[in-house]
């Protein structure tokens, strides 16, 4: 599989290159969205070396078929294609782009999924699988963040 991992990132501290698709053999025609574990990072809400992106369906469909060697599949059966260090869906637990870019924050090259979003999933990925503790603990810290926890 060839390397698709960028070269260089951004000395922000944000761990994206200034440019994070410039490295990769295609150009896409929305802006990826940021989710799960770099998107709790752009929050403040811990590091990750995860990085996840939604794309609209055509796209994810360009990707798939262009990248056969990048592709997989989560556990819940959700296809995806990873190039390099990041990993493209065309859906995340039963969602589209298009139902999770809203209000999403901009940046450069991608946009990051919305706060509330991300409390969202993470509180959806606790009801399909009440163990997964990463879940649990940026579940918690999203409710902080948001001001409604802890109670009292």
């Amino acid at each position: 599989m060839s390397d698709f991992s960028p070269s260089e990132h951004n000395n922000a501290g944000s761990g994206l290159p200034d440019k994070p698709f410039a490295h990769l053999p295609l150009i896409f025609l929305l802006k990826p969205l940021l989710i799960t574990g770099h998107a709790m990072d752009h929050y403040g809400l811990g590091a990750s070396n995860d990085y996840v992106f939604l794309v609209p369906k055509p796209e994810f469909e360009r990707l798939w078929e262009a990248f056969p060697e990048g592709r997989l599949t989560t556990a819940d059966d959700e296809r995806g294609v990873r190039l390099g260090t990041y990993d493209f869906y065309g859906n995340m637990l039963g969602f589209s782009y298009y139902e999770l870019e809203i209000e999403a924050q901009e940046e450069r090259d991608y946009i990051i999924l919305h706060d509330e979003f991300l409390l969202f999933l993470n509180t959806l990925t606790l009801i399909r699988d009440p163990e997964n503790q990463q879940a649990r603990q940026n579940a918690l810290a999203m409710l902080e963040k948001l001001g409604v926890w802890p109670p009292g």
